[in-house]
């Protein structure tokens, strides 16, 4: 710690270490905050930090001192003239000279040494010091600390002060207190005798603050009073705390004219003696921890009393090359002494040097290519020019600087792009340091840095950047300490995560997921542990909901995964079988356990974790008689038996939720095992087991539900086997209920089963054999409880999946991941069905088996999944937050450590009741190596007899350095009120709590007893007054009186020897004893009720007071009580009585109080010179309220007993009580004598509102307005009143004033207010009067003027006013016109206009105006702007004055009214226009527009569209109220796909009510418009082959537009059933009427046109046809819902059959077409066609001349229809077709007919 910190109360522990032998000051005054001990530990990273001082030997000091600071008043740290550094100084050399010569200085910064430019002292001159050495004297002060005590602390640093102060006539005085203050040494230049003082002082009692300063007659301000110097101080030292009237002690220090400084040893300075330092313009100097620390102190007060105001030096610096801490050391080379201040250079060249951007990003760069970007170097305006050397890299084989060096920045000057290159060898992520070296501008070198990144994103560096840099292994830190997290690796604007572990890394406790700058401080928690870790994790790129490129491999094995689950309490284990082993994992993949079953015979087919994660079972499939399980703590594997039965194979096994040490194992494939739950005992040891009842079948899986409460299985088999879903109740035992039972259908089988609980109700998944997950729930029939299907849910997949192995819940039961396969496990939406995110746990397609995912499961947080699978993987997929980029851990564990610390029981003995007792006691041990911060103390009592005098929180308490433990004292007051100790007395016992800074409190018992006064010692205090010097006087005795029930033993009292001569000023001479009492070997017997006397002597060895205590040590409990000795040395000499006093002065109305006369008697042994007198006021200045008569000087003989004396006169100069003190300055022995003086003056003191009164100006016969004047009697006595009127006249005798007092009486009482009311009775025209009117008493003594008048009578002119009438308008301005004409008899001079009240809107086109006789004058008045609507009036005042040399008198005021009646008028929307999303065809939206009414009326809104589009519509109210709006909605109502629309609403507004203004129009315009349809051509390929062969046509989807990948087309395909027979996967459908209909859906899983949907594959037949159609049934808009789907016919034909003998085709007896007739025939335009269908179908109708050709499409083309069951009629266009013979061919799927027609033209 530095030695002069000025600190307030609220200190707690010193910020620094003291250095060794210091001797120098530094402080800091910057702000009142800075001068704290506190505020210093906070000035680090700001301007100041730390100082050191250094010097040879004290032996050599007297009085030299050296302080170096940055003072607020004139050497403030100014970042404006930097470089250039100014700093006080203040330096003394041994004589306490100032040195004042720069050549005396040496000055350096960082050890380079500086030229001091100037140093410049004030022109002042030193004040000789009148001084008060204030110590206390407490019994703490004896108590040792740091190696020594309090006590000699104090009196070292006094001495100093007495050896540093000044031979200029300098004086000093001793005051030592403790519960009472004693004048040990009244003021003296014996610098000898002060010292010897000083050293006989010795600890006593308590601490009493008041006494010290303000105890009469042995208080130091006291003292101050009999001082002879104007230069006074206090220098005040204390290790305790007390309470003091500071008002008072403040109060009493300014009329002293004392300047108090406070230091405390051993703690903080109390908020009390701050204020009274401040107060006074001193300081307080806090938790002085030395000797050399407080000499220091003193030395220097001794030399700043003297000379005040500090030196100034001036020195100039260099731009550093960053803005770090700079240390100045400041050497006086004759002193031997230096000194040193820190402070933060404001500037630096690295702060004027711009890198843009300060992080580059190099991107992503293909390896093995190189990328090249710019960063811009600017040096800011008005820096210092530099060059760059070179360029540094961290990674030169892949980052490097390409621009050459050397390179010049020049300051103001545009960037200079430096190029970056970039050459990757890999992929991952970098992280580098580029370095830019250049010259300081003195020879040396600057760096500055920029930071470059680099990498694809989410790819993991191959050598890790990141570091943690501490803690990294072996720091301790404390509970509730505040500590550092540091890193490096990354830039400072990158986010990092920063976890903590206490259990080497097994888990982790975030502490931020953000923190950036490279450093972060972080409260150490309560959480002791030795094996602590900290963690920085980099963050990867940002992810979606379910992202799947994010995952950890925790392990490839060769053999296959079975199964893994997350365990342990918020699933921070990873646990998984491969093979025959076990292993488990951290959050993080870091493996933490493996377990080697080889006693199993066979492979682990399961596993499964408790949720507290101490127990792992593993379930091997055994052939024999029962399974094991190795149960893994991560310390231990225990291998237990679990007995299963004959023949099982236990397939499955799962923990209770509910109950660690429960579970449940399931067996496979035998119909004679059973589902058993089995109980561990604690230790892992024993297991039972209970059957579950009706359990017996092939078991697939069994699971608990998720309260524990029941147990689940999925059994082979279905409906009528009790195969499916099975349910227990467990929560009762012994089972009694049967299970609830849910089978498929007939040929499907429940493979597995997972549930969760929604809200209180079981939701239950059953995977299927079917690749169908159904959802069950448990529903209450109002008979029974049955478990059905939930028909809300519907089950997953929708489509063709693939094989699925199981399925499990998240936590919420709104997602379901299943383990596939196909080598993914896929994440479901359980409400709506969609497939949210596959994750590809293999992609190898080689080989099937390999591919298969047996578990996927999410954890509790929904954030991760794992997954196993046959390929030997165990994968953590990173859901919802990604794997970070890299991280770095500590290299070794830490600690963090809580306080172990002993409160100790205190026990503070006895105490007198009523007194105070201060006892010191040991209260806290630390055992520990560390220190401990105590941040509170208090006691459990409110008003608890004991309190804390010194050692009071906050405060540390030290480490033990064995085998010495780390020990607290503090010292307690005890102040009993009640006889007695505990238990029986609970007022005197009470708790004292201590809070550590870790949070723990601490209690220790307080106690102590309260016993009765047995001594009484009279008179109280002991004064011999003044007494001639080396005479001793023996005439005060004490008289001690035992007031006890029982005798009293006491030692004869000894004073103690405080002069250091041979004769002590106060020794016991004797004691009388009564018969009843004893005295032997010193010691006395005080019989009960009985009285000594004690016989003193007083023999002064010098002049001047002197008191000290004189103790009687008794063999009672309690405090020996004190009694305080007091006695004056006086000389053979002059002497003026110290009893003077003077009689109040009083000086009341009519009477003046005579001087008087004050006795100057000389009591003396020689002739008393008075050399002179002054009066001073209690604020020490000159007083002018009394008045010294007497000429000095004056001389009084020996033995004058008052014929002198000192005449005062009473001169008050203010009504009331005045307090002064007169000084007298003579050669008396006793010094200065004052005497206190006080005066009182009595009389009225009226004070009026005003002296001068002028009437305003009045016509002939014509009385003026009154003027009251207001009357206050601020005296202390009453004035005479007069209420009577009173009528005044002008020397002719006419009436000219009438005066009216009130209130009626006859005198004005103190304090009373009366009105004194004046009127003008008139005059004659043109003629001025004036006067004066005063109050006068009777007698004549007492007469004031109230007032001067005046008044005057003209003639004036008479204006006629024409009043506008009032104004409506919708504008924002408005203007009005008022006619004014004269029609007196004369101008109209200074007419004035004037608004009332003055608006800022209303403007007037003149002010003053003269009109004259008939003339008229038109005024315009204008008032702008006009706000909202609303009535604006005022008024215009015109006034028509005339002015003369005597007088203004106003003749005409008129008022003229004005009315401006603004109407408002507005419409605005909140949005001028209304884009709706595109939208699907159909849908329908809203949004919503606010219509605010701006206007003061009411207004009508239209209610349709400008266009009438038919797509919009719209709602709202018809009516706006005034300045309201409503909310009107616009509602798109959906339309076609593909269409775009266009609208809008013009508002043109109609006030209801009507207005005279029109309402501007608004416009709302409309759009909207309908996505592309979703459309698409399916297409079928035509197809052939020969009977029996297979035939197969692909089916395409072509032209797509909206159709996304996913999509599922359905239909039914129909086609001539005698021609093809389906091969699977196709049905066989249905046969209706010779056509096979099909069902079929196409799943769209490409975007590539040329990969078919589906190959439809069937066996040829030879039927009743060789071709036929393949149609499909629906129509376009039916296939997809909210989609056309086009689709084609393909066609398939017979080939390779036999056509000899004619072609042989099978005769269909289905076949139901038939052409009934073709009319008219021959035909030439129109022919009718009629022909019969059996059902409704699809027909092509052809035509074909004899030639078998068909015609030109554009003359006849084919046509395709759809007939009706029955009779069809079709009506054909032959107009255009040539004369010949045609054929019609009529054909539907299945048959063909034809019939030929002759077209004639």
């Amino acid at each position: 710690m530095s030695p002069l910190f000025r600190v307030p109360a609220d200190v707690t522990t010193p910020c620094f270490t003291l250095c060794a032998r210091l001797v120098v000051i530094m402080r800091f005054i910057a702000t009142p905050s800075l001068r704290t001990r506190s505020g210093a530990c906070a000035l680090l990273g700001r301007y100041f930090l730390l100082m050191a001082f250094f010097v040879g030997s004290f032996s050599l000091l007297s009085a030299q001192s050296l302080s170096f600071f940055f003072d607020s008043a004139s050497t403030a740290f100014n970042a404006q003239n930097f470089p250039r550094m100014r700093a006080s100084v203040r330096a003394f050399d041994a004589r306490g000279q100032q040195i004042t010569s720069k050549v005396d200085f040496r000055i350096a910064e960082d050890g380079v040494q500086r030229t001091v430019a100037d140093y410049v002292c004030p022109m002042q001159q030193a004040k000789p010091v009148s001084a008060v050495l204030t110590v206390d004297i407490s019994g703490s002060m004896g108590v040792s600390f740091n190696g020594t005590t309090r006590l000699k602390i104090a009196q070292e640093a006094a001495s100093a002060f007495v050896d540093a102060l000044a031979t200029d006539g300098s004086e000093c005085g001793i005051v030592a207190f403790e519960t009472n203050s004693y004048p040990f040494q009244d003021f003296t230049t014996d610098k000898t005798r002060l010292k010897q003082v000083i050293g006989g002082l010795s600890p006593l009692n308590g601490t009493n603050y008041q006494l010290a300063f303000l105890g009469n007659p042995g208080g130091a301000l006291t003292m101050l009073e009999r001082a002879k110097n104007s230069n006074r101080a206090v220098i005040f030292l204390t290790d305790g705390l007390s309470t003091a009237n500071y008002n008072q002690v403040i109060q009493q220090a300014k009329q002293v004219g004392a300047t108090v400084y406070c230091i405390t040893i051993g703690f903080p300075v109390p908020s009390v003696l701050d204020t009274i330092a401040r107060a006074t313009g001193g300081e307080a100097f806090s938790n002085v921890q030395s000797k050399d620390e407080a000499i220091q102190i003193y030395r220097e007060l001794a030399n700043r009393i003297r000379l005040n105001t500090p030196c100034v030096v001036e020195w100039t610096t260099d731009l550093p090359c960053r803005s770090e801490a700079r240390s100045v050391v400041l050497t006086a080379p004759a002193l031997g002494v230096s000194a040193s201040l820190s402070y933060i250079p404001p500037q630096s060249l690295a702060g004027q040097i711009r890198v843009i951007p300060p992080v580059l990003s190099m991107g992503s760069v293909e390896v093995r290519t190189t990328a090249k970007q710019t960063v811009g170097l600017q040096l800011n305006a008005g820096a210092q020019n530099l060059t760059i050397r070179r360029f540094i890299s961290s990674d030169p084989n892949t980052l490097i600087v390409t621009t050459k060096t050397p390179l010049s920045l020049v300051a103001g000057a545009s960037r200079i792009d430096v190029e970056v290159a970039y050459s990757p060898i890999d992929s991952g992520y970098k992280f580098a340091t580029l370095t830019a070296e250049t010259d300081n501008g003195n020879g040396g070198i600057c760096t500055f840095d920029w930071y470059v990144t680099a990498g694809f994103p989410g790819a993991r560096p191959k050598v890790p950047t990141l570091e943690l840099i501490r803690p990294n292994g072996g720091e301790v830190f404390l509970v509730g300490t505040v500590a550092s997290i540091a890193w490096r690796g990354v830039p400072p604007t990158e986010p990092v995560i920063l976890d903590v572990s206490i259990d080497a890394g097994k888990t982790w406790r975030n502490i931020d997921s953000n923190a950036t700058g490279n450093v972060r401080p972080w409260l150490v928690p309560n959480t002791p542990s030795d094996d602590c870790l900290m963690r920085v994790r980099q963050k990867n790129s940002s992810v979606s909901l379910f992202s799947n490129d994010s995952s950890l491999v925790v392990t490839a094995s060769s053999s296959n995964a079975r199964a893994a689950q997350f365990g342990g309490s918020n699933s921070k284990y990873i646990v998984a079988c491969l093979g025959q082993i076990v292993r488990a994992w951290d959050t993080t993949g870091q493996q933490i356990s493996e377990d080697a079953v080889n006693t199993l015979p066979a492979l682990i087919t399961d596993i499964t974790m408790n949720n507290i994660g101490d127990v792992a079972l593993t379930l091997a499939l055994n052939s024999g008689s029962n399974a094991r399980f190795s149960s893994p703590t991560f310390n231990q594997n225990v291998t237990l038996p679990f007995p299963t039965g004959g023949r099982a194979s236990p397939n499955s096994i799962r923990f209770n939720p509910a109950n660690p040490r429960e579970l449940v194992i399931s067996n496979a494939d035998t119909e004679q095992s059973d589902i058993n739950i089995y109980t561990i005992n604690a230790s892992v040891t024993r297991v039972t087991s209970t059957l579950l009842p009706r359990s017996r079948g092939s078991i697939r899986n069994v699971i608990y539900t998720p309260d524990g409460s029941g147990i689940i299985a999925a059994a082979a088999g279905n409906a009528g086997s009790d195969g499916g879903v099975r349910l227990w109740d467990i929560s009762t035992r012994p089972f009694i209920a049967h299970p609830l039972i849910w089978s498929p259908q007939i040929g499907i089988n429940v493979i597995y089963v997972e549930a969760v609980q929604q809200n209180g109700a079981l939701l239950i998944a059953a995977t299927c054999s079917d690749g169908k997950i159904r959802f069950l729930r448990v529903v209450n029939t109002g008979s029974a409880l049955v478990l059905q299907e939930d028909p809300a849910l519907t089950p997953l997949p929708s489509f063709n999946a693939g094989a699925i192995r199981m399925a499990s819940f998240d936590r919420t039961g709104a997602f379901l991941i299943t383990a596939m396969e196909n080598g993914s496990a896929q994440i479901w939406s359980v409400a709506s069905g969609q497939l949210i995110t596959a994750l590809q746990h293999e992609t190898n397609t080689t080989g099937i088996f390999s591919r298969v995912v047996n578990t996927a499961f999410f954890d509790l947080s929904t954030s991760r999944a794992v997954t196993a699978g046959e390929n030997g993987k165990v994968i953590v997929w990173y859901l919802l937050e990604k794997l970070p980029l890299q991280e770095d851990r500590s290299d070794n564990l830490w600690r963090i450590v809580r306080p172990h610390l002993v409160a100790n029981d205190i026990d503070v003995g006895k105490a007198i009741v009523g007194t105070d007792k201060d006892t010191t006691h040991l209260v806290l041990t630390n055992p520990d190596l560390y220190s401990v911060p105590i941040t509170k103390v208090w006691f459990k009592k409110t008003n608890s007899p004991f309190s804390i005098v010194s050692g009071s929180a906050p405060f540390t308490v030290n480490a033990a350095t064995p085998p010495r433990l780390g020990l607290y004292n503090i010292e307690f007051r005890f102040h009993p009120l009640v006889e007695g100790k505990i238990p029986t007395i609970p007022d005197n016992t009470d708790s004292v709590f201590f809070q550590t800074i870790a949070g723990d409190t601490l209690r220790a018992r307080i106690s102590g007893e309260g016993v009765l006064q047995r001594i009484q010692v009279v008179p109280q205090p002991i004064d011999w007054r003044e007494r001639f010097l080396n005479i001793g006087y023996d005439t005060v005795q004490a008289v001690i009186r035992n007031i006890s029930p029982i005798p009293v033993n006491l030692n004869v009292p000894n004073a103690p020897n405080v002069s250091g001569t041979f004769t002590p000023p106060f020794r016991v001479n004797g004691v009388i004893l009564s018969p009843r009492s004893t005295l032997s070997g010193g010691i006395i017997t005080l019989a009960a009720g009985d009285s000594i006397i004690i016989n003193l002597r007083f023999t002064p060895p010098y002049i001047g007071l002197i008191g000290v205590p004189l103790k009687f040590t008794t063999d009672q409990p309690g405090e020996p009580p004190t009694v305080q000795l007091l006695g004056t040395g006086v000389q053979d000499g002059p002497r003026l009585s110290n009893t003077l006093t003077a009689t109040p002065f009083v000086q009341t109305l009519c009477t003046q109080p005579q001087p008087e006369d004050i006795p100057l008697p000389n009591t003396g042994t020689q002739a008393l010179v008075i050399d002179s007198m002054r009066v001073v006021g209690v604020d020490g200045t000159p007083s002018r309220d009394f008045q010294v008569l007497t000429q000095t000087p004056l001389t009084i003989q020996v033995n004058d007993q008052g014929s002198q004396s000192a005449r005062i006169r009473f001169t008050p100069q203010a009504v009331g009580t005045t307090f002064a003190t007169l000084v007298i300055y003579s050669n008396s022995i006793s010094g200065v004598a004052r005497v206190p003086l006080q005066g009182r003056l009595e009389q009225p003191l009226l004070v009026f509102s005003t002296r001068s009164v002028v009437f305003s100006a009045v016509n002939e016969q014509q009385s003026s307005n009154s003027i009251t004047i207001r009357v206050e009697n601020k005296g202390n006595v009453s004035a005479p009143w007069n209420s009577t009127p009173v009528t005044f006249t002008d020397q002719d005798g006419i009436p000219r004033i009438r005066v009216v007092a009130s209130p009626f009486s006859t005198e004005l009482l103190p304090n009373a207010v009366g009105n004194l009311t004046l009127t003008f009775l008139g005059g004659t025209v043109g003629k001025t009067y004036t006067g004066s009117i005063s109050l006068e008493e009777p007698a004549k003594c007492f007469s004031t003027l109230v007032t001067q008048w005046s008044a005057t009578v003209k003639s004036s002119p008479r204006l006629q006013i024409t009043v506008p009438q009032p104004l409506t308008t919708c504008e924002s301005s408005a203007t009005m016109s008022i006619s004014v004409r004269n029609i007196g008899t004369s101008e109209a001079k200074n007419v004035k206009f004037i608004p009332l009240p003055r608006l800022p809107n209303v403007q007037l086109s003149d002010s003053v105006k003269t009109i004259p006789t008939n003339g008229t004058f038109t005024l315009q008045v204008q008032v702008s702007p006009l706000s909202r609507a609303d009535t604006t009036r005022f008024s215009v005042l015109i006034e028509s004055t005339t002015s003369t040399m005597t007088a203004v008198e106003a003749i005409q005021r008129d008022t003229v009214p004005m009315t401006v009646i603004k109407q408002d008028v507005g419409l605005r929307l909140s949005k001028n226009s209304i884009v709706f999303p595109t939208l699907d065809a159909n849908i329908t939206t809203q949004e919503t527009v606010t219509i605010y009414n701006g206007s003061n009326q009411a207004l009508a809104l239209p209610q349709r569209f400008l266009a009438g589009t038919v797509q919009f519509s719209w709602q709202a109210q018809t009516v706006v109220r005034p300045y309201d709006s409503i909310v009107a909605t616009v509602r798109f109502n959906g339309a076609a796909a593909g269409l775009a629309f266009q609208d809008s609403i013009i508002f043109t507004p109609i006030a209801v009510n009507g207005m005279g203004c029109a309402i501007s129009s608004q416009t709302l315009r409309v759009s909207a418009s309908t996505l592309p349809p979703s459309v698409a051509d399916l297409v079928f390929e035509n197809f052939y082959a020969a009977p029996g062969d297979t035939a197969s046509t692909k089916v395409f989807l072509r032209n797509r537009a909206r159709v996304p990948v996913g999509t599922v087309i359905s239909d039914t395909i129909r086609y001539n059933v005698s021609l093809l027979q389906p091969l699977p996967p196709l049905p066989f459908g249905e046969v209706l009427l010779g056509e096979r209909k099909i069902p079929v859906s196409f799943e769209v899983k490409s975007d590539d046109p040329t990969v078919p949907l589906a190959t439809l594959r069937f066996r040829a037949a030879l039927g009743n046809d060789t071709a036929t159609a393949l149609k499909l049934q629906k129509t376009p808009e039916t296939r997809v819902p909210k989609m056309t789907i086009n689709a084609s016919t393909a066609t398939f034909r017979l080939v390779g059959i036999s056509r000899a003998g004619g072609l042989r085709l099978v005769i269909s007896t289905l076949g139901t077409l038939r052409i009934v007739d073709a009319r008219p025939n021959p035909a030439s335009t129109e022919l009718t066609l009629e022909f019969t269908s059996h059902d409704a179908e699809e027909y092509t109708l052809n035509l074909i001349n004899a030639l078998g050709v068909r015609p030109d499409p554009m003359i006849f083309g084919e046509q395709k229809f759809t007939s009706v069951s029955g009779l069809n009629t079709r009506v054909l266009d032959v107009s255009r077709l040539p004369s010949g013979i045609y054929f019609i061919q009529l054909r539907n799927g299945r048959e063909l007919a034809a019939r030929k027609i002759i077209i004639v033209r």
